[in-house]
């Protein structure tokens, strides 16, 4: 401290609390900035607990106390799916075994249901006696359930017993309108059966409704089979011995996990479209902290002056620099504490609104899941503290430069225009260079977390050659003849500092508009170009959404193929495969296929191999390549009908309808491996001149009545276009947010600069400008600093978009992509842009110059 400085210094408050109450506009739009990107990360990450902890709750309820989970993939060994119940009584008679509980866990059709009434309901098969041991309050709660028809006398435990019997879950009841004494009619294969509702219970499986397994096997035409043994272990056993020791009996697909491992396995399926949500919340932060480092340069280049005073009446460099930083930190705190409330309220109403639909892209099963909202202290002071240091960094390289000024220097006329000098090119080199690097990197835990980094230094490096840019850019722009244009040109070719600091808010938020829209339009154009490969037929037959009790037996098949008006019919069967008990499982699609013509049948990425002589081909998805580390020419262990099967990987084909992978085999080699001949999906070719509706009368004939989805080719290009559309809506509302948030950063820039420029138009107007033409200046001078940040944020977004979809997406997803770039919205995007950072300048210097601007030259005085 100086040794005549007072201890406090309240001048220094005194001085920046009137520039807050002066610059109060200016100062919403940060704490606004900051909030946003608060707000998104607080309630993507409560939503995201939310749906995982609805789906945890639901398995852990089914599975009460069980200490291992011995399970199968749905419909992974037929005919039956699961597995031979004979397993049962070895797991049982184990010495470090308490309690097997088995079960048959099954989605079925309720018939007479569409597929836009989600029409599967979730029928868990279980035996009364064992299951109380493990979950006394199932038990408890079946007996007691009476469907709320009000005599409240509920069920004896052999009620469930009944071939028939079915207790449903509440949301399941009102989904299918029932009540306790009605009749819920299920489609099994093409036929339907009829169960008894015998009562309602919260108790039930989410969404769905509870058996006696016995009727359970029967009725769903599972006999002999399980899909599901809860094992509760003695006191003292080690759960990971245990695994040891059963492992060696379980035929192959079958699976022994931990409780815990089960939840982790459950939230892997959906982790990597989980952090995607929160990088895109960070961005918006990034953005946010952007808009308060251009605020805070040029408030501090306009405050210089002051600062100076302060300095030269006793205050240190450092107390400057730290109220500065203080000043910083406040922005944050302010908009960090609104962040979290503004995340808090659109967490809870969007899980009000959408909390099925949330749960469902969880991995759970969507129907009766309430998530609740609520916030994860940490992870809430997480955000705001992340928030505040964006604000803190923002303002910090504007309190160096505060700090760095000598007062004698900066009490000078004009000062207050004068930005730090420029550095070189080679730190922005240097950025750029690490950020190629970085690209190049491989995923870290299956995340792409080296993409991210690449995407950020590439972002600054482009910020830090920014002024050079400028420079030169504007160099190769011809004179013109008039003077508005003449000055405006002049003053950018000089890389002014406050146009620079303009300059890079534009940048950073339309290059990341720009890479999104990229990306997304890439992803879109991918997707309609792989429909057109992946739909060659007229119609398609589908037994429904999350159903395993519904196909068409070979018989059907043959009357479909031979229906008037069919010329030609694909018919598949897909089933799942457990490759790894901690992955998701993969589909195995058994239909038509030949090695000489699989390119005409899937979309291959290169041409497919001849398989040696004797091997069997299989046609693996780019995420099993990825995932597995297989490739053309490989071997591969699949686990089928119980037995571990070795197959020939003929090539890797797109895939962009299951995410964790999928491989095609031959539907004779299926078949002949299986002994499983029916099918759950059919693709028709009709004759010429025949009508589809001609032919889905005839479909219904044959099936019998039975509830399957017949739809065109037209029908389902459309229906996946709109999926992905409402998917990437979360990108739309974040493009709107960097919009908003660049404009906001404009507005900023160009409010401080008019400010700062006061003495600058009354020069102009003593040289004989009139008050239109230095506004005209401003305005041509703002479109040409906004065509420039247009142009390179374009440039500076493709390379971005490259990463996205090259290193971040194919690393998260697993899909590749062809580059498509929407010329027209960019396009679009670029004239509002420019429209918009103009109009925003005209604004603002007709209000600089309603001012008097001319006396303002007497300040140099």
């Amino acid at each position: 401290m100086h040794p005549h400085a007072p201890p406090r210094f309240p001048l220094a408050r005194a001085v920046f609390l009137a520039s807050w109450r002066q610059t109060r506009g200016r100062t919403v739009l940060c704490i606004v900035g900051i909030a946003l990107g608060v707000a998104l990360g607080v309630a993507i990450d409560i939503i995201n607990r939310a749906a995982l902890a609805e789906f945890t709750r639901a398995n852990r309820a089914l599975g009460g106390s069980a200490d291992i989970e011995i399970r199968t993939p749905r419909g992974a060994s037929p005919p039956g799916g699961g597995f031979s119940e004979a397993l049962y009584p070895q797991i049982a008679r184990m010495p470090q075994v308490v309690t097997a509980s088995p079960v048959i866990d099954a989605y079925a059709r309720v018939a007479g249901q569409t597929a836009e009434d989600d029409p599967s309901v979730r029928i868990l098969g279980i035996d009364p006696f064992r299951a109380a041991r493990l979950q006394p309050a199932l038990a408890l709660g079946l007996v007691a359930a009476d469907g709320g028809n009000g005599d409240g006398g509920g069920n004896d435990t052999l009620s469930l017993l009944q071939t028939d019997a079915i207790v449903l879950h509440p949301a399941a009841a009102r989904a299918f309108a029932l009540a306790t004494g009605d009749t819920l009619t299920l489609q099994v294969g093409s036929a339907t059966i009829a169960l008894d509702v015998i009562g309602i219970s919260a108790f039930a499986p989410d969404g769905g409704g509870v058996m006696d397994i016995a009727g359970a096997q029967w009725r769903l035409q599972r006999l002999g089979r399980l899909d599901r043994i809860d094992v509760q272990l003695q006191d003292g056993v080690d759960a990971d011995d245990f695994l040891a020791a059963v492992s060696p009996m379980l035929p192959a697909g079958v699976h022994a996990a931990t409780a815990r491992q089960s939840d982790e396995r459950a939230a892997s399926a959906s982790r990597a479209y989980r952090v995607n949500l929160n990088m895109l919340a960070l961005i918006a932060l990034f953005t946010g902290g952007f808009v308060i480092f251009s605020t805070q340069a040029l408030a501090v280049v306009r405050r210089r002056t002051q600062f100076a005073v302060l300095r030269a009446l006793g205050l240190e460099r450092g107390k400057l620099v730290r109220l500065l930083l203080v000043e910083g930190a406040l922005i944050g705190g302010l908009g960090a504490v609104c962040g979290v409330a503004l995340g808090f309220a659109a967490a809870h109403f969007g899980l009000q609104i959408f909390g099925d639909a949330i749960v469902e892209t969880a991995g759970g099963f969507a129907r009766g899941a309430e998530p609740q909202a609520r916030i994860a202290p940490l992870a809430a002071a997480g955000f705001a503290a992340l928030g505040i240091a964006v604000a803190v960094f923002g303002s910090l390289v504007a309190a160096l430069d505060a700090g760095s000024v000598r007062p004698a220097v900066a009490l000078h006329a004009g000062a207050e225009q004068t930005m730090p000098r420029r550095a070189g090119a080679a730190p922005g080199l240097a950025l750029l260079a690490a950020g190629v690097l970085a690209a190049l990197m491989p995923a870290v835990q299956g995340l792409p977390w080296f993409g991210y980094a690449a995407i950020a230094l590439i972002l600054f490096g482009a910020i830090a050659l920014l002024p050079q840019i400028a420079v030169r850019l504007f160099d190769i722009v011809p004179i013109p003849s008039r003077v508005e244009p003449q000055l405006a040109l002049a003053r950018l070719r000089n890389a002014s500092g406050d146009a620079v600091v303009s300059l890079a808010t534009l940048l950073i938020s339309f290059s990341l508009i720009a890479a999104m829209a990229i990306m997304v339009a890439s992803f879109r154009g991918s997707l309609g170009e792989w429909l057109a490969q992946a739909l060659p037929a007229d119609l398609y037959l589908h037994a429904g959404r999350g159903a395993d009790t519904v196909w068409f037996d070979f018989a059907q098949q043959q009357r479909i193929s031979a229906l008037p008006g069919v010329a030609g019919a694909d018919f598949l069967t897909v089933r799942n495969l457990a490759l790894d008990p901690t992955q998701p499982t993969v589909a195995l699609i058994a239909r038509d296929i030949e090695p000489a013509n699989a390119g005409s049948v899937i979309p291959l990425r290169s041409p497919a191999l001849t398989p040696p002589k004797g091997a069997t081909p299989v046609w693996i998805s780019e995420a099993v390549a990825d995932l597995y580390g297989h490739a053309p020419g490989d071997f591969i262990e699949l686990p089928i009908a119980g037995r571990t099967q070795r197959f020939f990987v003929a090539g890797v084909w797109r895939d962009y309808a299951r995410q964790h992978g999928a491989i095609v085999v031959a539907r004779d080699v299926y078949s002949r491996l299986t002994g499983d001949t029916r099918a759950n999906q059919a693709a028709l070719w009709l004759a010429p001149g025949s009508a589809a509706e001609a032919v889905t009368t005839g479909l219904a004939e044959v099936l019998g009545g039975a509830s399957f989805e017949i739809r065109t080719t037209a029908e389902l290009r459309a229906r996946s276009l709109a999926l992905f559309d409402r998917t990437f809506t979360i990108t739309y509302v974040l493009e709107a947010i960097a919009i908003a948030i660049g404009l906001f950063g404009v507005a900023n820039g160009f409010s401080a600069a008019m400010l700062a420029r006061r003495r600058e138009f009354g020069v102009l107007r003593h040289l004989g400008m009139l008050r239109r033409q230095i506004i005209a200046m401003l305005g041509i001078e703002s479109a040409l600093l906004a065509a420039l940040g247009a142009i390179a944020g374009i440039a500076l977004g493709f390379v971005i978009s490259l990463i996205l979809i090259h290193v971040v997406n194919r690393q998260s997803f697993h899909w590749s992509m062809e580059l498509h770039l929407p010329w027209l919205a960019l396009t679009a995007l670029a004239a509002a842009l420019i429209a918009a950072a103009t109009l925003t300048a005209v604004i603002t210097a007709r209000r600089a110059m309603s001012s008097d601007v001319i006396n303002a030259v007497r300040e140099d005085w």
